[in-house]
């Protein structure tokens, strides 16, 4: 038996919410969440899942920033390893499968330079920080060949301009079948204290709770 036939991905225990995220068969999906909801190790499985049974088209993860990226690409090392065949971790930040499958984490700061390739699954991460350029020129376009699927995640950032509240908008129609979109406020994570809720709740400036730990998006916020 070869090693990849040996090699197993073994997938995180995921809590209510990430289950609803994580079951639901649209092809684009916008989830709002609060801080510490849990989002990051949510993405990071499900984009593992998604590589390591595909082999044809990589799977991304695109961040605001390299910095940004780099995160989830230490969490996929450390989370998956025994299945890792090998990776770069310098300038460019991919990981090759055992299965054959392949992940690259990649910022959508110098987007231009991310056009070219074909991607079957793509997670958007903090996509209200994410220019609506870049979706619209050249990440969007990077799923239609493949007839791609994506999942864009991340505390909201206002509404004027933002491409992230025009597609979680569309989630909401339904007459957009290829469309859902999610609401996760940091209270419905099981991991979270209700005790801390409430002391950042009496702390914080309404504004400032409402966007990132309700997830609202706010009329009176940049976008």
């Amino acid at each position: 038996m070869s090693e990849a036939q040996q090699a197993v991905l073994t997938l995180y225990e995921p809590h209510p919410g990430q289950v609803a995220l994580h079951s639901c068969p649209a092809r684009f999906r916008y989830a709002a969440c609060g801080r510490r909801w849990g989002k990051s190790i949510g993405c990071v499985n499900e984009l593992a899942k998604y590589s390591w049974e595909n082999q044809v088209y990589p799977g991304w993860w695109v961040a605001p920033t390299y910095r940004q990226a780099r995160k989830p690409f230490f969490l996929t090392l450390r989370a998956f390893k025994p299945a890792i065949a090998s990776y770069k971790s310098s300038e460019e930040l991919s990981i090759e499968w055992k299965s054959g499958g392949r992940t690259e984490f990649v910022s959508a700061e110098k987007y231009e330079n991310l056009r070219g390739e074909g991607v079957g699954f793509m997670v958007v991460d903090e996509a209200a920080f994410v220019s609506k350029v870049a979706f619209e020129q050249v990440l969007r376009p990077m799923l239609s060949d493949t007839m791609g699927r994506m999942l864009a995640v991340g505390t909201p950032k206002g509404k004027a301009g933002s491409w992230f509240y025009e597609g979680w908008l569309r989630g909401n129609e339904a007459e957009e079948p290829d469309y859902v979109s999610f609401h996760f406020p940091t209270a419905s994570s099981p991991y979270i204290a209700a005790a801390e809720i409430e002391e950042v709740r009496r702390t914080l400036p309404a504004d400032v709770f409402a966007q990132e730990y309700e997830a609202a998006f706010l009329e009176d916020a940049a976008g």
